[in-house]
């Protein structure tokens, strides 16, 4: 039966409905091969997949399903790929350009060619139709296949493909995008001076800094359990962790995610070490994980100079003091003492640095000293 030429009403609504799968995948990278596959239905496809022209690509973004067989695909990408003269057509045209096979190349042509009859023919493929998604870095199509003993794709999957393709495009931006943040905030991480652990929303690892790792694979007082989560070895001190996780999760009776501190006692060990839990909407912009720990031995002062928080927090030199003492675990007493001060003196500025930064509370304002980059960048490349 000969397809409609127009998108109908019902395939605008199945396409809204792919758009939406769409918008989902940058968090939700899995679903890429049901977006795919709901995609080469829409068109009246039997295979569709995103293909990437270069290794960093397909390193950076997951793969849409490809229905080929393996061994298929295989052989393509060792050897037909040399003479597959539509896609150098393809691999020709700017981002966003929508394309047809037998426009770029006539079906007469390429029914002629060893490479459809050694690859497309035992296959009984011939009709493409897609979009060019990127064209940088060896670029990336969305494609769509279709029998040799169907009609080829028309102004339908033309309309479809226009529409689609900006939507694919802009997830893929977002997925590359969300990907060199994660990257930049993982270097962030091995920059604290500290363990930081990421655990996901069942507290299994995700990820360790260098401290971190170090943290768990000595006899400290956090471990890692053959199931991936992060456990105390002390019973007693896991009843403080499991407590600490909760008050950041918003799990307990308190309001709904919040910076939870806890002291955790090493075996064999004089000093306890601080444990900061950092809920997902606190951590950083590309942190995408459950909560994040920050575990320091509080003798080990944080690097940053009192100069340093206050040009990246705005803050005068004694506001940033008290911040940074704050953070370093001093109480406002010692504070006061420490500096032969008035208690009075230190809560008036301390005052001014929760209003200037916008914060409420102590824990806030530690919060950004912690993971602002007076802290995070290197001390010895400068400030």
């Amino acid at each position: 039966m000969p397809r409609s030429s127009q998108p109908s009403s019902s395939d605008r609504r199945l396409l809204d409905d792919l758009i939406q799968l769409v918008s989902e995948t940058p968090l939700q990278p899995e679903r890429w091969n049901e977006a795919a596959r709901g995609f080469a239905e829409l068109l009246g496809g039997t295979d569709a997949g995103i293909f990437f022209g270069s290794t960093r690509l397909r390193d950076t973004f997951v793969p849409a399903a490809r229905t080929l067989e393996p061994r298929w695909l295989e052989a393509y990408d060792q050897h037909f790929h040399k003479f597959d003269e539509r896609t150098r057509l393809i691999n020709r045209l700017p981002a966003g350009a929508v394309f047809l096979g037998h426009r770029l190349l006539p079906d007469a042509v390429l029914r002629s060619s060893p490479f459809y009859q050694e690859f497309l023919r035992p296959q009984r493929l011939l009709h493409i139709a897609g979009i060019r998604l990127l064209a940088d870095d060896g670029g990336a199509v969305l494609r769509v296949l279709r029998h040799d003993d169907e009609q080829a794709f028309g102004n339908r999957e033309t309309a479809l493909l226009e529409r689609f393709g900006p939507h694919v495009r802009c997830a893929l931006e977002v997925t590359r995008r969300m990907n060199e943040m994660q990257s930049l905030v993982v270097d962030l991480l091995e920059r604290f001076p500290g363990a930081v652990l990421v655990l996901d929303q069942r507290g299994r690892l995700e990820h360790a800094n260098v401290a971190g790792h170090r943290l768990l694979a000595t006899d400290g007082p956090l471990e890692r359990q053959h199931d991936g989560t992060v456990h105390a070895r002390n019973p007693i001190q896991q009843l403080v962790f499991q407590a600490c996780l909760a008050r950041a999760q918003g799990s307990d009776t308190s309001d709904s995610g919040r910076l939870a501190f806890a002291r955790l006692q090493p075996p064999q060990h004089d000093r306890p070490l601080t444990l900061t839990a950092v809920p997902r909407r606190l951590c950083p912009p590309g942190c995408a994980t459950g909560i994040m720990l920050l575990v320091r031995d509080p003798a080990d002062r944080l690097a940053a100079s009192a100069e340093s928080v206050a040009r990246e927090l705005g803050l005068t030199r004694a506001q940033a003091s008290i911040a940074l003492a704050l953070a370093n675990g001093e109480t406002l007493e010692q504070i006061a003492l420490s500096r032969h001060s008035t208690l009075d003196t230190v809560r008036t500025h301390l005052k001014g640095a929760l209003a200037r930064t916008g914060t409420h509370r102590q824990t806030q304002l530690i919060r950004l000293v912690m993971l602002s980059g007076a802290v995070l960048v290197d001390p010895s490349r400068g400030h």
